[in-house]
């Protein structure tokens, strides 16, 4: 489980493809303490660190992931670094799992004085899981929904996210991972498809 607060974001050393396994390579920063078996949320996929060299620590991306998320589209140079929650710790962004719903496209950067609103794209299947002023994760990252339609969303950023994420790079038409709110997901399942127990009870209510 992760916050969306990214601890720093780090290029890619080397990503070396076989087969429909992909691994990736990391240097990461000192102050970034890791060990064989953590889990790691690397532009917002949950990955384990299998192998370990210093401060080097190597990823395996498998074909589901592959599928899911920018890593089977394009490499990127640099990637948001965030480690799995720890209990006690301070929930400063949302709930995330790590587990990607889909790739979305960047569509229209709108730079201001002091932010820059970046609106992205996303298929329509997933529309009943973002709001106004919700929850939404990109690359990993922990951002409000400034508004929303059925197909795209727009975030509002801050000097500072742009300085420490890779947000601070995108270009129009560039891919992004994103995961929306958990809570929201079992909200509409509920919704869609409510536990027997609740549909019994109805029965029951209405049989009176």
């Amino acid at each position: 489980m992760f916050t969306g607060i990214i601890e720093k974001k780090v290029k890619i050393k080397k990503s070396i493809k076989k087969n429909n396994l992909l691994e990736i390579v990391l240097d990461l920063p000192y102050a970034i303490k890791t060990k064989i078996g953590d889990s790691i949320s690397v532009a917002g996929c949950c990955l384990t660190v299998y192998k370990k060299t210093g401060q080097t620590v190597y990823f395996q991306v498998i074909k589901e992931t592959l599928e899911k998320t920018i890593f089977g589209k394009k490499i990127p140079k640099e990637v948001n670094i965030e480690h799995a929650l720890v209990f006690g710790d301070k929930l400063g962004g949302h709930i995330l799992t790590g587990h990607i719903d889909c790739v979305g496209v960047v569509k229209k950067i709108a730079e201001n004085k002091n932010e820059k609103d970046i609106t992205v794209s996303f298929p329509k299947k997933f529309t009943n899981f973002i709001i106004d002023k919700g929850s939404v994760a990109v690359d990993g990252i922990s951002l409000t929904v400034s508004k929303c339609n059925h197909s795209d969303f727009t975030v509002s950023l801050i000097p500072h996210t742009l300085k420490i994420t890779t947000l601070g790079t995108l270009k129009k038409g560039d891919c992004v991972n994103l995961e929306f709110d958990i809570v929201s997901k079992h909200i509409v399942k509920l919704i869609k498809k409510p536990p027997m127990q609740m549909l019994r009870r109805a029965k029951k209510n209405n049989e009176k």
